[in-house]
């Protein structure tokens, strides 16, 4: 009932003849959008260009295949262009039977510069993270979902704490992983080394108060926001391997790739972080320039923007 209700919302704006382009960026509202516009009499109101943008793939490392096609072919339902962001979801769009001119590249991924936070409130909430007996931390920041891997990053914190016992690893997020995840440091007597301090909205000063970032996911379908955010707070980023992340990271000149799943070669690089700080100054600076070049969010907005504007010229010569 729900989705009947949001289609006849949607067909009554549609009707207004006030929209220009419709951006979807899931396969639910492919669908939705879809059944609005095909429900219209007027061919005018059918003929607005629907934009699809492909965010991710899997929603979980273990997800077969045909789910993860078939949710990406949904997101194309209907849509005049279909956006990937990465070449990971690009090599499965241009496997579906769709028509390859419908297929473009854009750079929409970005984000917003972080402002140079206060020095006094980054210090006293890096010392309250830290406690009393460590003096390094190491973050990641994500939903506590299935596709994030977190189970990795603490299987990684067990092997650095035991050559390092004074790093503290804080993960940052709420999700319906976090009962397993307690249960996994409790099970690894990690309790006083891992703080979980839940959905925060001052990632940026948390952030400015790491030593060292990991991107714990293994699933291909996404760069990862938090990358970027950590680079443009210059922090050293360790992630798994994947053909997205190389977007952003590349090993030893932006950032540092281990092998997908090696939970031991990702210690071993926090490890060096850790205790040669100043050997990775170079690579932060080049990583922060990076994003700064191709990630942030004017650009990306510069990028949609022309994408639209050809997409309402089209509808202006068909019309």
């Amino acid at each position: 009932m729900s989705l009947l209700r949001d289609v006849v919302i949607l067909r009554r704006f549609l009707a207004e003849d006030t929209v220009d382009v419709i951006n979807v960026f899931s396969a639910s509202a492919a669908v939705l959008v879809f059944l609005a516009r095909i429900s219209l009499f007027s061919r005018v109101h059918r003929r607005v260009p629907v934009v699809g943008s492909v965010m991710g793939l899997q929603s979980s490392a273990t997800e077969r295949a045909l789910i993860t096609h078939g949710r990406v072919w949904m997101t194309a339902l209907g849509v005049r262009t279909l956006v990937v962001i990465s070449p990971a979801i690009e090599a499965i769009v241009r496997r579906l039977p769709i028509s390859r001119n419908r297929i473009r590249h854009v750079a929409t991924v970005g984000i917003d510069m972080p402002e140079p936070g206060d020095p006094k409130r980054i210090s006293a909430l890096r010392r309250c993270l830290l406690g009393r007996e460590a003096d390094a931390l190491v973050m990641t920041v994500g939903q506590l979902e299935p596709r994030k891997s977190h189970d990795l990053f603490v299987l990684a914190a067990r092997s650095v704490v035991d050559v390092r016992p004074q790093t503290r690893f804080v993960v940052v997020g709420q999700g319906k992983q976090q009962m397993a995840l307690v249960n996994q440091v409790a099970d690894l007597g990690l309790q006083d080394h891992i703080l979980f301090v839940g959905e925060r909205t001052d990632v940026d000063d948390l952030l400015a108060c790491a030593d060292v970032y990991v991107k714990p996911g293994i699933v291909e379908g996404f760069i990862g926001i938090t990358v970027l955010e950590a680079q443009a707070a210059r922090v050293p980023v360790v992630a798994f391997d994947t053909r997205d992340v190389r977007m952003a990271i590349t090993s030893g000149a932006t950032g540092w790739i281990v092998s997908p799943g090696d939970t031991t070669a990702l210690s071993v690089q926090i490890l060096r972080l850790l205790q040669e700080p100043h050997s990775s100054s170079a690579i932060v600076e080049s990583a922060y320039r990076q994003v700064v070049e191709r990630f942030e969010i004017n650009v990306a907005a510069r990028a949609l923007e022309r994408l639209y504007l050809e997409m309402v010229s089209s509808r202006t010569l068909r019309d």
